[in-house]
This record gives structure tokens, C-alpha cells and sequence, in this order.
């Protein structure tokens, strides 16, 4: 921990040889958490492979206190490149190469450290410009950088070739028609409960499988009773969307993209097959989908494990450093950051800042043909 000047302390941790890390931001998140620092700066470097050189990627997290007002982390992590809001940012900084090197180790660690105590010296200037150096592309950062606007999908050391959609909340806006359904039959079956309100869905039930929903809702239901309620439930819901649904916006550009650039596809579901298969064929994605398709129920755990994920990408065939994820919800973000994919927020129902600063994704964005997505996953290609 050092301290930082105004009662603030940052935990200061850099990881050496780290491998693949698109983890990153919620073992950050996490280690805000456990501490009792006000802020929490982690770096760590990747290895040295083939033809490329070493990389530093970042993550920075600040707590909404009084101690830590004063600290934006976004414009930090533009000095090296990138960004994010003022308590949640990341980034990723190339290296000297150490090609020549006799030491490869000793130069890549020596290279980190540099760039840590920048950043280090970075927030104190933030914090007290008295004790700290009042670095002028620190201040023209900061007055620069639009809150969001500066959000990347962080680089590995591998090019993109797999993306990974959630369905529900993520390639529609199902969600609602979910949050009806619930509430109908329940108010049929179970009229003694007081009526779910969109608040209560949204935190306890949104992105999570009718398995560990209906338990929580009616915990004194036979497992066999509750099965009857999630079957009626999800009747409801294909009774609610037998006209048609829609595609969120940029959906179809993205999937051209998408292939143009031969990036494989896969839909990550906590959703029933059945109702899967329904929503696909009401977007007019079946025939792209129907094969490639992961049922969280149908694994060893529903979201939120990783493991939904972990199956889509032995799928796939490619590894987590390899792809990305979008999620809608808490409860699914917190499935694939587990399987270590960087995941975009798809900003359904949830504001950027609450996914980024308190579920760990990477961004957020309302379209997929968002220009900064778009921007970040080309120079990954």
C-alpha cells in the first residue's frame, strides 16, 4: 500500500509472466474489495512469445468515498494508452523489446515497474499537486476524456477470432417480456406473494437460470412443484413473443463484421432449449445459431459459473484470451469474466458505469455498431 497524499492509500500490485490476462479487472474489483485501500492499481506483464514483444496490461479500480474523490483513473491510464471511467479504467502499454537483452526477465520487470511508478506518481499529482509532479498530459487527459468515451476492449497478445453473445437482454430486449411472464404467472399460481416489482427482477432474478430463480422466489415448493412453475413461466413468455421480436440495434452490421472478418459465433444461454430455440427463430437467427448454441442448464452449472462459457469455448476451439463476450446482466458478466473473457456490458438495463466500475466489464454499449467497439476490436484483428 502507499499513501497518496488527503488520507487516500493505493494498493499497488504487478503481476510478472502472467500470462493471459482478460481477468484482469475483476480480480481488481476484488482485491478493492478485500482491502482497506482507497484505490487499487494492478499491472501484469505478459510473456515474451514469438515475434512480439512484451506487454503491460492494467487495471485500476477507486471506491466512491471521500478520500478517493478527488482520484480519476480514466485519464491515468490514458498516459499509457487507455482509459475508462474516473473509479474504473484499463489498459494495455507495449514494452521496450528485449530482444538484445541478456536478461530478458530483469528488463521486462525493470521496463513494469516504470510505468507503475508513473501511474503511482500520477494519482498523487491528482491528490495533492503539492507532493505530487503536476504532469501536464495528466491534466490534458483529464480535461479531455469524456467520462465513457475513452473505454477500450483491452489487447492480449493474440488476435481476435471468437465472439460470444448472451441472448436474453443482449441480442434483444427479451428482458421485459421475462420480467411480464414472471409476473403473470406467479400472480396466477402463488397469488398469495406480494407482486414482483422490474427493481426486485433486475437485481435478484435477471440473467439467471429458472433452476436457482423459482427456489429463491418459492423456497417451500417441491423441487417438482417449482419445475411446474419455471415450465408455465416459460410458456408464458413464448405466448408474449409468438408475434416478433427485434434485433437490438447494429446487430445485423456486427454479424457481417463478424464474418467479413471470420470471427466465429456463439449464443451462451441461461434460457431453457426450448424457449432458446424460440427466441433464435423469432429474430430470424436460427439458421445461424441453432447449431451453435451453449444451454446453461444443460452444463454442470447455469450462470453464474463459468462454466456456460468454458463450453462455448471448447466449442469454439479457441481459448478465452482469444474472444470476448456481451452480457446484459450481473449474474452473466460474472459468468464470463469468471472463464477469463473480456465482457462488454450490453446496456439494456444497466448503466455503463455500475457494469464497468461494479461488475468488471470491459465497456458498455447501447448499438453494436458502437464506433469506439468497433474502433478497439479492429486493432485486434
Amino acid at each position: 500500500r502507499v499513501a497518496c497524499g488527503r488520507n487516500a492509500t493505493l494498493g499497488v500490485v504487478l503481476l510478472h509472466n502472467a500470462g493471459d490476462t482478460p481477468g484482469l479487472a475483476r480480480v481488481t474489483g476484488d482485491l478493492l474489495e478485500l482491502s482497506a485501500a482507497d484505490a487499487v492499481l494492478l499491472g501484469a506483464t505478459t510473456p515474451v512469445r514469438k515475434r512480439s514483444s512484451p506487454a503491460l496490461v492494467l487495471c485500476g479500480r477507486a471506491r466512491a468515498n471521500e478520500e478517493a474523490k478527488n482520484i480519476d483513473l480514466g485519464a491515468v491510464l490514458q498516459l499509457v494508452g487507455g482509459g475508462g471511467h474516473p473509479r474504473a479504467a484499463a489498459g494495455t502499454t507495449r514494452l521496450p523489446s528485449v530482444k538484445n537483452e541478456e536478461d530478458p526477465d530483469t528488463a521486462i520487470k525493470a521496463a513494469a515497474n516504470e510505468v507503475m511508478d508513473k501511474l503511482v506518481g500520477a494519482i498523487r499529482s491528482q491528490l495533492d499537486p503539492a507532493t505530487g509532479s503536476a504532469d501536464p498530459d495528466l491534466q490534458a487527459a483529464g480535461q479531455a476524456r469524456g467520462a465513457a468515451a475513452e473505454l477500450r476492449v483491452p489487447r492480449t497478445d493474440v488476435p481476435l477470432r471468437g465472439i460470444l453473445f448472451d441472448m436474453d437482454g443482449t441480442l434483444t430486449d427479451s428482458d421485459s417480456v421475462h420480467f411480464e411472464a414472471y409476473k403473470a404467472t406467479l400472480a396466477r399460481l402463488a397469488p398469495e406473494l406480494p407482486e414482483i416489482t422490474r427493481e426486485f427482477y433486475d437485481k435478484e432474478m435477471s440473467g439467471q437460470s429458472n433452476e436457482i430463480i423459482v427456489p429463491k422466489v418459492l423456497p417451500d415448493l417441491s423441487p417438482e412443484q417449482q419445475r411446474q412453475v419455471w415450465v408455465q413461466k416459460e410458456e408464458e413468455y413464448r405466448r408474449l413473443t409468438s408475434d416478433s421480436m427485434q434485433r437490438f440495434e447494429g446487430l445485423d452490421a456486427f454479424l457481417q463484421w463478424c464474418d467479413s472478418n471470420s470471427l466465429k459465433t456463439i449464443v451462451v444461454t441461461n434460457a431453457p432449449r426450448e424457449d432458446a430455440m424460440h427466441t433464435l427463430t423469432m429474430l430470424g437467427l436460427f439458421g445461424r445459431f441453432a447449431k451453435h448454441v451453449v444451454i446453461g442448464m444443460e452444463c454442470k452449472e447455469a450462470k453464474p459459473s463459468p462454466e456456460p462459457y468454458l463450453e462455448g469455448l471448447r466449442k469454439l476451439g479457441l481459448s478465452a484470451s482469444q474472444c470476448i463476450a456481451f452480457e446484459d446482466s450481473p449474474s452473466g458478466a460474472k459468468s464470463a469474466i469468471a472463464a477469463q473473457l473480456r465482457t462488454v456490458a450490453v446496456l439494456s438495463s444497466r448503466s455503463e458505469e455500475e457494469m464497468v466500475a461494479t461488475h468488471g466489464c470491459v465497456m458498455g454499449v447501447r448499438r453494436f455498431d458502437d464506433a469506439r467497439l468497433l474502433e478497439s476490436l479492429r486493432e485486434q484483428l
